[in-house]
C-alpha cells in the first residue's frame, strides 16, 4: 500500500465508518446477479439492501404461408417484447419466475416476477393471400402490429420501461394482371435486448423462410412465397429475467 495515497488498493472493497477520532472497516460485499433465462424460483437474501429486477418479454413469432397455385402469400415479421426495469426494497418472500417464450404463429409470452414486474410479449405476424391473375394494378399488405406494450411494476421505483419494437405491414405490389414487382417485408420488430430477425422473400423456385432474431425479445422475420410456395412461421427470441441484489 502506498501510504502516501489517501485510499489504498486494498480499501476499494471496503466501507469506512468514522466517529471523527477513531476509522473501521467493513468488507464490501458484491452485487449478486441471477439471470433466468428459463421459469423457475427467485429466492431473496434478506441482508441485501435493495434488489433491481429487469424483465425482457418474448417476441411474437411469424406466421406460416401456402400460397395458391397461381398466387401469392406473405406474412410480416413479429413485433419485439416489452421490457421493465425497477428498483425494490429488500425482499424477503420467494417469488414465482416466469420467462417468456416465443414460438412460430404465436405472440411472444409475458415474463415477470410474481407481482413486482410484468412485461408483455410481443405480437405474432398476420398473413395475407392472393390468387391471380386480377383484372387491374392493385397494391395489397397486411395489416401492421404492434410491439408488446412497455412493462409495468408494482410498488418499488421504475426505472425505465419501453414497448418492443413494432412491425409496418408487408406489402406487395402487382402490376396487370399477374406480375408481382415488389414484395415489401419488414424485419422483425426489434426489443431493448434483442435484434429482429429477417425477413424471408420469393426468388423463383427458392423457398426461404424468414429468421430467428438475436438476444432476448425480438421478433421472428416473415416470408414471402408465389406460385404454390410454402414457409415455415419462424419464432421471435425468448424473454429473460435479471435480478442484481445489492449490499454495502
Amino acid at each position: 500500500c502506498d501510504w502516501s495515497s489517501d485510499v489504498c488498493s486494498s480499501d476499494l472493497n471496503k466501507v469506512s465508518f468514522t466517529d471523527g477520532t477513531n476509522t473501521s472497516w467493513i468488507l464490501r460485499r458484491q452485487p449478486k446477479v441471477s439471470v433466468f433465462t428459463a421459469s423457475g424460483t427467485w429466492t431473496p437474501d434478506p441482508t441485501a439492501l435493495y434488489v433491481i429486477i429487469e424483465a425482457q418479454g418474448a417476441g411474437g413469432g411469424s406466421s406460416t404461408i401456402n400460397a395458391p397455385a397461381t398466387g401469392i402469400a406473405f406474412s410480416n415479421s413479429g413485433s419485439g417484447g416489452g421490457y421493465v426495469k425497477a428498483l425494490f426494497p429488500t425482499q424477503t418472500v420467494a417469488r414465482t419466475v416466469t420467462v417468456g417464450t416465443s414460438s412460430a404463429n404465436n405472440p411472444g409470452g409475458a415474463s415477470s416476477v410474481g407481482t413486482l414486474v410484468n412485461a408483455s410479449g410481443g405480437v405474432a405476424g398476420t398473413t395475407t393471400s392472393l390468387s391471380l391473375p386480377i383484372s387491374a394494378f392493385t397494391v395489397t399488405g397486411t395489416a401492421s402490429i404492434n410491439g408488446g406494450a412497455a412493462g409495468t411494476q408494482s410498488g418499488g421505483t421504475l426505472i425505465y420501461a419501453c414497448g418492443g419494437g413494432a412491425v409496418a405491414e408487408a406489402v406487395a405490389t402487382i402490376l396487370g394482371s399477374s406480375t408481382v414487382t415488389t414484395v415489401v417485408i419488414q424485419n422483425g420488430g426489434n426489443s431493448h435486448l434483442g435484434i429482429g430477425g429477417r425477413s424471408g422473400q420469393d426468388f423463383g423456385a427458392v423457398n426461404l423462410n424468414g429468421a430467428t432474431g438475436t438476444g432476448y425479445g425480438s421478433g421472428g422475420g416473415g416470408s414471402a412465397q408465389s406460385n404454390g410456395g410454402a414457409a415455415i412461421g419462424v419464432a421471435g427470441t425468448n424473454g429473460i429475467v435479471i435480478i442484481t441484489e445489492y449490499y454495502f
